[in-house]
Parts: structure tokens; C-alpha cells; sequence
């Protein structure tokens, strides 16, 4: 995974959204604004969580993946955010509830790509010295550096 996916602009650690929806609506507004996503993506990303939800359960954390459609993606990003308050959420592949206060926004132009990036990122929360970290960052500047760093590092191996 290439560093140009994560831009500090595009890491929220303090997301004040209670639903899913609310959430959507936040992290669409930026993307368009920052020119990372169409104008629809919001209403893409409501669209694809209700038939494929996101989120996986880790054993110290939660979090949720949000993708879309690549056609809704005009560059390639990755938002991170974490809001104050647990959002009600769906796990991936069997639906059943969960709640979650992180996630990670998938903008992936490439299809193809998908697989890996999912790949990655699943062994980067395996990863219990990782997992501490991103818990306890509350500073978007570190944020960046720790995933800049933790995602180099898993591509160059």
C-alpha cells in the first residue's frame, strides 16, 4: 500500500456522528470537498454497507471498513476516523450486530486492489503492538506517522 493513500486531512479521531448515517454524511461531505469522492458518495457508501457490511471483530478492538463502488472513488484514499461514542454497526460476511468506534473509509479506484488492502489491513489489527497504539492515538499527526509507517512496512515485506 502505497503512503499517498493516507493524507492528514483525511484523519477525524474525534468524530462527533452517532449513526451510521450521520457518519456517511460527515466523511462524504470532506471527501467531495477534498476532491477525494464524488458527490454521491455518501448515499454509496449507505447503499453498499446494507448489503455487505464492514465490520470485524478483533480481540481487543473493533472497527468497521466502509467501502464503495471504485465509480463513486476519483482518487485512491484511506479516512481515518474514530468517533466518541460507539456506532451500532453489522460484521462483515454474517451480519450479526456490533458496535464500533473506528474505522477505516476504503477509496479504492482499483478493484483488483481490494483483496490486498483488506489483506493488510487485517494483519495490521492482528497485530497486538499496533492495535495499543492505534487505540491510544488521539493526535491526527501521529495517526498519520503510525499507518504511514505500519502499512510501509507490511507492503515492503
Amino acid at each position: 500500500m502505497h503512503e499517498s493513500m493516507f493524507s492528514k486531512g483525511l484523519i477525524d479521531l474525534s468524530n462527533q456522528s452517532t449513526s451510521s448515517r450521520q457518519l456517511f454524511d460527515s466523511v462524504a461531505s470532506v471527501a467531495h470537498k477534498k476532491g477525494y469522492a464524488r458527490k454521491d458518495y455518501g448515499k454509496g457508501l449507505m447503499d453498499r454497507e446494507v448489503k455487505f457490511p464492514t465490520g470485524l471483530m478483533f480481540p481487543s478492538l473493533t472497527i468497521a471498513l466502509p467501502h464503495v463502488d471504485p465509480e463513486f472513488v476519483l482518487k485512491p484514499f484511506i479516512y481515518v476516523v474514530k468517533t466518541n461514542a460507539p456506532i451500532k454497526w453489522k460484521q462483515m460476511g454474517d451480519m450479526k450486530p456490533m458496535s464500533t468506534s473506528n474505522f477505516l473509509f476504503l477509496g479504492i479506484k482499483e478493484p483488483s486492489k481490494q483483496v490486498g488492502l483488506l489483506a493488510q489491513i487485517m494483519s495490521a489489527f492482528k497485530d497486538q503492538e499496533f492495535v495499543n497504539e492505534f487505540l491510544k492515538t488521539t493526535d491526527p499527526g501521529n495517526m498519520y506517522r503510525l499507518l504511514s509507517d505500519q502499512f510501509t512496512k507490511i507492503s515492503a515485506s
